[in-house]
């Protein structure tokens, strides 16, 4: 009994572990809408008529937004200093005032999510792409 009781814990702290990162992208979206100017734009590519415009790509999700250097200091030090996982880092660039990363969650097979954060002194770009994007389109796109 007591084992159960421990795998139980066990399971549900790592599922807790998931949902706080899954928290901390959905947080950078909810404070870059929050900021004055913000755009916020989403697609559903459920319904027919625009199935196929990538293969595997469900949702898209973009926030943007005009920022000051306060803010763009605080987002760039949030960015830079918080683990995102399960999602992987993929890309850190950062010249002068401009700062991307790009980050995906994945199983072996698949891509379930594209995070392309694009930092600069004065706007922030916030996409995300969910889906099941195939492992292999990376490596094809890659090679070309």
């Amino acid at each position: 009994m007591k084992s159960r009781i421990f795998l139980l814990i066990i399971v549900l702290l790592s599922t807790l572990q998931i949902s706080f990162a899954n928290n901390k992208i959905d947080n950078l979206f909810k404070k870059t809408k929050e900021l004055p100017n913000a755009e916020y734009y989403t697609e559903d590519f459920k319904n027919p008529q625009v199935k196929g415009v990538v293969d595997g790509v469900k949702a898209i999700e973009v926030v943007e937004a005009d920022i000051d250097n306060a803010t763009y200091l605080a987002l760039k030090k949030e960015i830079e200093e918080v683990d995102f996982k399960p999602y992987e880092t993929i890309l850190t660039t950062s010249e002068d005032d401009e700062f991307v990363k790009i980050l995906i969650k994945s199983t072996p097979k698949k891509i379930k999510e594209i995070v392309v954060i694009s930092l600069y002194s004065d706007e922030i770009n916030v996409v995300r792409c969910k889906g099941n994007l195939k492992s292999d389109m990376l490596e094809k796109s890659k090679t070309n």
